[in-house]
């Protein structure tokens, strides 16, 4: 099972978060992990794979969405945690991140990918 790891930038530098997750990965023995940082917000990256969007929230019919203009760059978005409440309106942002440092979600893709989502620490 390959696992895929991503983190809100928040005001962490970008090249020192991911070898500190990539390291901590390795040491649990999961070398086969891909670290990747979210940049802006992190509704953006949820927000480019509608079709994951429509298969966790069982929305029939949200992928097609995917090849309108509006939705082909998540980050020309200005605000994505809105946009994409407006997709899912069952869509709550992570509250608390600061307070909640060890707050952990994992969601499973596929049998073969796992995305492990780390709020701020």
């Amino acid at each position: 099972m390959r696992f895929i790891v991503v983190r809100d930038q928040d005001s962490a530098d970008c090249y020192e978060e991911k070898q500190r997750l990539f390291t901590i990965c390795s040491s649990s023995e999961r070398a086969d992990t891909v670290v990747r940082i979210a940049c802006h917000e992190m509704e953006s990256w949820f927000r480019d794979d509608l079709q994951a969007m429509e298969k966790a929230y069982n929305i029939g019919g949200l992928s097609r969405r995917q090849q309108q203009r509006k939705y082909r760059n998540p980050d020309r978005l200005n605000n994505a945690a809105q946009e994409l409440r407006r997709l899912v309106p069952t869509y709550q942002k992570i509250s608390g991140t600061r307070t909640l440092p060890n707050k952990v979600l994992g969601v499973v893709l596929s049998d073969n990918i796992w995305i492990l989502l780390i709020t701020a620490r």
